[in-house]
């Protein structure tokens, strides 16, 4: 079940906007319960991805665990942006020399 949005919290912390005490209290303890279940959701959805399917006439929930491998590689659009400032830092005769050691820089046992 989707959490409400922060934007529709209806809390107050102001306890004389409650008529009682234990009516504030009561009201903090669901904020706070709300609050946990927002944050979790938002954390699980990283790893959970969730589609909506029509089965026999009836709208389902489906769940999907993303493999945790997944998160590690870069897909879309930022994978070219990251691919486009490596090569912006980089260029290609750097990228090579950092590889390739010229020969005058090899040095042989007993050569100064």
């Amino acid at each position: 079940m989707m959490p409400s949005p922060r934007e529709k919290e209806t809390f107050r912390q102001d306890i004389k906007a409650y008529v009682t005490e234990r009516e504030f209290i009561k009201e903090r303890t669901a904020f706070h319960a709300r609050e946990l279940y927002r944050d979790s959701f938002e954390f699980m959805s990283q790893f959970v991805l969730t589609i909506e399917v029509m089965l026999n006439g009836q709208l389902q929930s489906l769940h999907f665990q993303r493999p945790l491998t997944e998160m590690w590689y870069v897909h879309g659009q930022a994978k070219e942006e990251f691919k486009s400032a490596v090569d912006r830092l980089m260029s290609g005769e750097e990228k090579v020399e950092d590889i390739v050691v010229p020969e005058w820089e090899v040095k042989t046992p007993g050569h100064a």
